[in-house]
C-alpha cells in the first residue's frame, strides 16, 4: 500500500494531516521543512508528491505550523487542505500551483476535464 494522507484528530484542539502506511502511522505533513520550491522541477516520484503536498498545505486557509508540522483548528480546514492536496498532486504540471488555485481547490472548486494550471 502506498502511503496516504489522513486527517489525524488525536489532539482535541488541532487537526493534522498524517501519513498512513499499510500497518503504521508515519509523520505529520510539515514535520520537516527541507523542501524548497525552486527544487521542485528536479524532483520525481514520491519525493515530488511529498513536496507538492507540503507546498499546497502551507498555502491553505487557517493553516498553522509548529514543531510537529502543519495543523488546522477545525476538521473542516484539514479536510479542505487534504482535498486541495489530492487535486494538486493529480493536476501536477511541473511546478507548484499558484496560491489562487490552491484556495479554489480547498474551497471545493472542481477543475474542468483536461484543465491544467
Amino acid at each position: 500500500m502506498k502511503p496516504k494522507l489522513i486527517i489525524n484528530d488525536h489532539a482535541l484542539d488541532k487537526y493534522r494531516l498524517t501519513w498512513q502506511f499499510e500497518d503504521d502511522i508515519g509523520g505529520n505533513l510539515g514535520d520537516s521543512d527541507y523542501f524548497r520550491e525552486r527544487d521542485l522541477p528536479k524532483l520525481t516520484g514520491e519525493e515530488r508528491t511529498d513536496a507538492i503536498s507540503y507546498f499546497t498545505a502551507g498555502k491553505t486557509d487557517a493553516v498553522e505550523h509548529d514543531s510537529i508540522g502543519f495543523w488546522w483548528p477545525t476538521r473542516r480546514g484539514a479536510a479542505d487542505a487534504l482535498r486541495a492536496i489530492k487535486l494538486a498532486v493529480k493536476l501536477d504540471s511541473g511546478g507548484p500551483l499558484p496560491e489562487w488555485a490552491i484556495k479554489a481547490l480547498a474551497a471545493g472548486f472542481s477543475a474542468p476535464k483536461n484543465w491544467k494550471p
